[in-house]
């Protein structure tokens, strides 16, 4: 039995049963954009990912080639995007000090700004559910907001948690708020302009945000790591499991049996398969802190505070098999190292059985090496070249340009050898 899970949405559900055995994981690198400014958080949808890069505002990326992804559009923002939310055709900005923007996405090569409300606080999250917009507003707490109009946002109501406010998730006639000091805090909202206190559960640590799925919420915690609280009953939650990261766990998305942890320089997967004793299963390095985890489809997407990376997480079954799902598409990856000196690994991707050809060409289109020409079946494949040509010879320094062909797709891109 293979199993592969990755990250987004999910959908899960608690409660008495039997558990699988915990199993453990590899996490694989796939691909990475260097953003001009600071990613802080991640929105993917179908083959777009919605990056809040801080001082640059919104940034677009496409991944529907993950080994190559490309920034495709942006719109800078007045403050500090540090949080992002998009639902249908709009962007939705937590803006720091400048409060929340409104961004029309329909045109991704093409975003405009076309809203925004100055909140009192300072915008951390925001979430949208219908005709309104809730916000994680700081030392205000929870701010409602009336987007009927989108040109023209208005205010609805407000309660002040007393703490302040990180992350927001909104369900039913609840908001969950993730407050800091003060744990997670649960709002009624079914009277947006009268919201009241309903329940809350102090995590003894700094909450900085809230996922839901089925009757838990998953906290990221500063201090105590992944905090699993029961909230079947949203007057008296309970804390079902934790599981103490090994830095400081700022962002948390589930998706199946998995709960995927930006943390303090990693990237941090734990099995939530059992809610009362979860466990690792897998984890990846960043370069900087983890602001923001994405999870859609086969892939992960980290905001790690330098660039977007792209990962894929990869679960051997209880025997150690192991495989990853087909790829979507024929795609090959930017080779790695790049420049390099002596080899490179370049990584290729066929969904069905194809006759493959990779070719390695000089700048003046003298075919170099041939790396592969073979018919391969489906799969994700990697391949290393060495630095010599196809008599064994080593090549000069230089730029060189590698072409992959597979079916009807051709696509090529440079690399650089250095001595």
């Amino acid at each position: 039995m293979i199993k592969n899970h990755i990250m987004i949405i999910l959908s899960l559900l608690f409660g008495i049963g039997i558990f699988a055995t915990p199993l453990f994981g590899q996490v694989e690198y796939v691909g990475i954009l260097d953003t001009p400014g600071c990613p802080f958080d991640v929105f993917s949808l179908n083959d777009l990912v919605y990056v809040a890069d801080f001082d640059y505002g919104l940034r677009i990326v496409d991944v529907s080639f993950p080994a190559s992804p490309a920034l495709i559009g942006g719109c800078d923002t007045p403050g500090d995007a540090i949080g992002v939310f998009v639902l249908g055709n709009y962007a939705y900005i937590a803006d720091y000090d400048s409060g929340f923007q409104i961004i029309d996405v329909s045109n991704p090569s093409g975003p405009s700004c076309i809203g925004s409300y100055n909140t009192p606080g300072t915008a951390e999250a925001v979430f949208v559910r219908g005709n309104l917009a809730y916000v994680a507003d700081g030392l205000f707490g929870l701010e409602i907001y009336d987007i009927s109009t989108l040109s023209n946002p208005t205010w609805v109501g407000n309660w002040n948690t007393f703490g302040y406010a990180t992350g927001i998730v909104v369900s039913g006639d609840y908001a969950y708020v993730a407050d800091f000091e003060r744990g997670l805090v649960i709002i009624n909202v079914s009277d947006p302009a009268n919201p009241i206190f309903t329940g809350a559960y102090n995590t003894d640590g700094y909450s900085d945000d809230v996922y839901l799925s089925g009757n838990n919420a998953f906290i990221a915690d500063r201090d105590q790591g992944l905090q699993i609280i029961n909230i079947a009953n949203p007057t008296n939650p309970l804390l079902v499991g934790n599981y103490n990261t090994p830095g400081v766990a700022y962002r948390v998305v589930v998706s199946g049996n998995y709960a995927y942890i930006g943390d303090y320089f990693s990237l941090q997967i734990v099995d939530v398969s059992n809610p009362a004793n979860p466990t690792s299963a897998g984890s990846y390095n960043t370069s900087l802190p983890a602001k923001g985890v994405s999870v859609s489809g086969d892939y992960i997407y980290v905001a790690d505070s330098d660039s977007l990376l792209i990962l894929r997480f990869v679960v051997a079954d209880i025997d150690g098999n192991a495989s990853l799902s087909l790829p979507r598409r024929f795609s090959i990856s930017q080779n790695y190292p790049n420049p390099f000196n002596p080899a490179t690994t370049i990584e290729y991707y066929l969904p069905k059985q194809s006759q493959v050809s990779i070719d390695i060409f000089d700048l003046l289109g003298h075919r170099v090496r041939t790396l592969v020409d073979e018919c391969k079946s489906a799969g994700s494949f990697r391949i290393e070249w060495n630095g010599r040509d196809d008599f064994n010879r080593p090549v000069s320094t230089g730029m060189y340009l590698y072409r992959f062909q597979a079916d009807d797709v051709v696509q090529t891109k440079k690399m650089l050898l250095l001595k």
